[in-house]
């Protein structure tokens, strides 16, 4: 039932921004636009996110990571409803391939049409969704994470690692969805910075120039 209701919310959530459409070209146009003194302000914010999967922030600090962290768990309830179809491990791994590959597809739809920056901002969703799912598959045998619904049964990764009979295997599956998460929020962070960087450098030889 929480599949279900989360998996609706989302294909509401879909099919309102598929009937806007909106451009690509459009969105990396606004951020490139942004005024030069609030040019920063993004790497910052992607310092932050990445810096809370390590520290507890307070209060407003907290924000940023907590909308990604959440539009996660959206795309991962959605992702058990749209492949409730197929069987127990696929049903189970729905959620977890949801989380992961509508962000991984986005940054890599806009990093190919050379939109770096919102592929950036992808990205840094991607990075906590891995830090999510290191949590969660790290808890395949204890399963003390609190989940929607209450029922431990539930929990995805119990049920894939069983079904493989891997549960020797948990702590290096956490640890290599750790380590993805840590090399994507460093790559959402560089390859912002480098945008902003070089729009900073265009900006200082287009001033030279005219002086």
């Amino acid at each position: 039932m929480i599949n279900a209701v989360f998996g609706v919310i989302a294909s509401m959530f879909a099919i309102g921004i598929y009937q806007k459409k909106p451009s690509p070209t459009k969105m990396e146009s606004r951020l490139a636009d942004l005024p030069v003194w609030a040019e920063p302000g993004l790497p910052a914010l992607l310092i932050l996110v990445f810096l809370s999967n390590f520290i507890d922030m307070p209060g407003l600090l907290a924000l940023p990571h907590f909308i990604l962290s959440y539009a996660g768990l959206i795309i991962h309830e959605a992702g058990h409803f749209y492949v409730s179809w197929a069987n127990e491990f696929i049903h189970a791994f729905g959620g977890t391939l949801f989380q992961l590959g509508v962000p991984l597809t986005l940054a890599l739809i806009f990093y190919s049409k050379r939109h770096f920056r919102w592929a950036a901002l992808f990205i840094a969703w991607l990075s906590v969704g891995f830090f999510s799912a290191s949590i969660y598959s790290a808890d395949a045998v204890d399963r003390v994470l609190p989940l929607l619904g209450g029922n431990i049964d539930g929990h995805d990764w119990h049920t894939m690692l069983g079904l493989l009979d891997w549960f020797e295997h948990t702590q290096l599956i956490s640890d290599i969805f750790w380590s993805c998460g840590v090399v994507s929020g460093l790559l959402s962070i560089l390859l912002y910075s480098a945008q902003s960087f070089r729009r900073w450098r265009l900006i200082r030889l287009k001033h030279q120039k005219l002086s």
